[in-house]
């Protein structure tokens, strides 16, 4: 393992150790026939997109907010659907406005060049936290799972069913009130008439299909499918590497420790697909993070942990230049 740590578990690593975590991390790109792509907010960063890392950096991205001392885990819950609905729309829909408004930054294009170079048997995937929907602008929608849901579709409040849908199929039943609706930045308010209606009941105010903080409301049922799919992916490389060597890469990009979703799940596909735990298989897990790049101490996950403290987008920028070297470009 490169790195070292301090007492905080904060990665330390001089100029020379960033150069050869990338220089191994490119050979384990160029040597792949599996990749398993991660993110968290920290992703979106090269985007434009905050992270929300601490209330000051959620705060900076919705003023309003620090105003009423409110926090990123306090305002993204289902019970400002009830008590509050035009404030809570007035955040999403802030949200809606801030995500859609941003397009993947080149780092995203890469990782659509790495999955090309298996692509002809489709062997790569993609879980994220990452509610934005940028993963879909690049990649088919049965190579992504999207574990929290996507800001890009709706369900009932309630709900009166377990059905959920599109903002662009609730703007086709509601063309006098399209989503998102305009926001009053002074409030950070929709006006009460605009609220949005379920698209099946049309009586229950419409929410966000997003997994919040304490949702017991949240239809997982698109997420179930992804799930599925993921799965199906897994069980296929396995039975590749009853075959052949299967190399499988994991990039973990911008995951933290506030909500360890991704890096739990990161850590899990590494130790389980490692070379300890299946024959014929070996894992390369790669994590990059600025601030959060470490590994749990003394800890055996992927045959090969390799540790980058640098942006998602400057990090794959540098891969990307060994793996192009190594091709010979």
């Amino acid at each position: 393992m490169l790195n070292t740590t301090d007492n905080n578990n904060h990665t330390i690593m001089n100029s020379d150790e960033i150069n050869l975590a990338i220089e191994m991390a490119g050979k384990a790109v160029h040597e792949a026939t599996h990749f398993f792509f991660t993110s968290g907010a920290g992703l979106g960063v090269d985007s434009g997109l905050p992270d929300f890392r601490g209330k000051n950096g959620f705060w900076k991205a919705y003023p309003p907010m620090q105003k009423l001392g409110l926090e990123f885990h306090q305002m993204s819950t289902p019970s400002w659907f009830e008590k509050d609905p035009t404030f809570a729309h007035g955040f999403f829909c802030h949200r809606y406005n801030l995500y859609t408004s941003k397009k993947p930054h080149e780092g995203y294009h890469i990782l659509k060049e790495f999955s090309d170079r298996v692509n002809n048997n489709n062997n790569y995937f993609i879980f994220t936290s990452n509610v934005d929907g940028h993963f879909s602008q690049l990649f088919p929608n049965n190579k992504i799972e999207e574990c929290h849901g996507s800001i890009h579709y709706l369900q009932c409040t309630e709900p009166c069913c377990e059905e959920i849908y599109s903002v662009e199929e609730h703007n086709q039943f509601f063309p006098n009130n399209k989503y998102p609706i305009e926001v009053d930045m002074d409030t950070f308010r929709i006006k009460e008439e605009n609220l949005p209606k379920c698209k099946f009941c049309k009586s229950k105010v419409a929410r966000p299909n997003i997994l919040m903080f304490y949702d017991g409301k949240w239809i997982s049922n698109r997420c179930d499918l992804q799930y599925e799919e993921r799965c199906k992916f897994l069980k296929e490389m396995v039975k590749n590497s009853n075959e052949k060597q299967v190399r499988l890469v994991i990039i973990e990009i911008g995951a933290g420790n506030n909500v360890t979703t991704v890096r739990d799940k990161s850590e899990l596909l590494a130790t389980k697909y490692s070379s300890r735990h299946k024959e014929n298989m070996k894992s390369t897990f790669i994590r990059i993070n600025p601030t959060d790049s470490y590994f749990p101490k003394d800890s055996k996950l992927g045959d090969c942990n390799i540790s980058i403290p640098l942006g998602g987008k400057d990090a794959l920028i540098k891969i990307k230049a060994v793996v192009d070297r190594l091709d010979g470009k």
